[in-house]
């Protein structure tokens, strides 16, 4: 079960982007594309992996779960909802 409050995390929803063009990624990868320290990447990373949207493989690699792609999915559908809605509500439609 994917633990959906960490997807409230910009950081977090960030890196799993960079997921999307890529199958893998090490901690440096992440670190290097969000434009981050190794510690922090670290920490986001692991929040993922603990909310069940990427997994770790024992050559340090990081791989988003098909379970974490779909949730991203619909976070990301629910988010264009609500800027369609604001821009709707300023009068740009």
């Amino acid at each position: 079960m994917l633990d959906k409050k960490v997807l409230k995390n910009y950081e977090v929803r960030q890196i799993l982007k960079v997921f999307l063009d890529k199958d893998e990624l090490s901690l440096m990868d992440v670190a290097e594309s969000r434009g981050i320290d190794d510690k922090k990447a670290k920490e986001n990373l692991e929040k993922l992996k603990e909310g069940g949207y990427v997994k770790q493989e024992k050559d340090k690699v990081y791989y988003i779960t098909e379970e974490g792609k779909k949730a991203f999915a619909e976070e990301l559908k629910k988010r264009k909802k609500e800027v369609e809605e604001l821009l709707k509500k300023i009068g740009y439609n």
